[in-house]
């Protein structure tokens, strides 16, 4: 097993901890050099390869969750787990039918992304994380279940767009002595 306690996190200002939360704001947020790889680090990761977006622009950025309208709980721990993990402030706002998490913190939103994918089709879990302790990894995949995950009386099945997403998380369950298996289907917009 492979086991990192921390991770870094790139900042633009060279270090010191300290990032400005929006090019124009005046609101800094204290930003740590490293963060603990932890049971709610994998959560958080999990929830944002199954519902999270990045949105990054020249002068603009949005990190976003996006969860049903009815996991108000939800909202509220993904909240929580950025305020604990990176000390980032983030609001919940309702949505047609879903609620929004949201920060507009670039450098949480570039470590996300450049770990974890951008877009749906870009998801993946990274190697280091394909290689964490089973504890840490369990949390990702509940997290990523939470999202993504369906259950009826005959089955479990995730549901995803990233091939690479869905024959690491095919792995990730072996590894766990959970069978397994992969389906392709075609939709009207995309293939599954």
């Amino acid at each position: 097993e492979f086991d990192v306690e921390t991770l870094g996190v790139p900042l633009a200002d060279g270090g010191g901890g300290v990032w400005k939360d929006k090019p124009r704001s005046r609101v800094w947020n204290r930003i740590p050099d490293r963060v603990p790889i932890s049971g709610d680090f994998a959560a958080l990761a999990g929830l944002y390869v199954a519902e999270g977006h990045t949105r990054i622009l020249d002068h603009d950025c949005l990190l976003d969750f996006t969860v049903g309208a009815h996991e108000p709980s939800v909202a509220e721990d993904t909240t929580l787990k950025l305020k604990q993990i990176f000390g980032v402030v983030a609001h919940v706002r309702p949505g047609p039918g879903c609620l929004h998490i949201r920060t507009r913190c670039e450098i949480v939103a570039r470590l996300l992304a450049y770990h974890f994918g951008s877009g749906a089709e870009n998801k993946k879990i990274p190697g280091w994380m394909m290689r964490m302790r089973r504890s840490v990894q369990r949390e990702f995949v509940r997290a990523l279940w939470l999202g993504d995950g369906h259950a009826d009386e005959h089955q479990l099945s995730y549901t995803t767009i990233s091939r690479t997403l869905a024959w690491q998380l095919h792995a990730l369950l072996l590894r766990f002595g959970i069978p397994a298996a992969l389906r392709k289907e075609k939709t009207s917009h995309r293939d599954r």
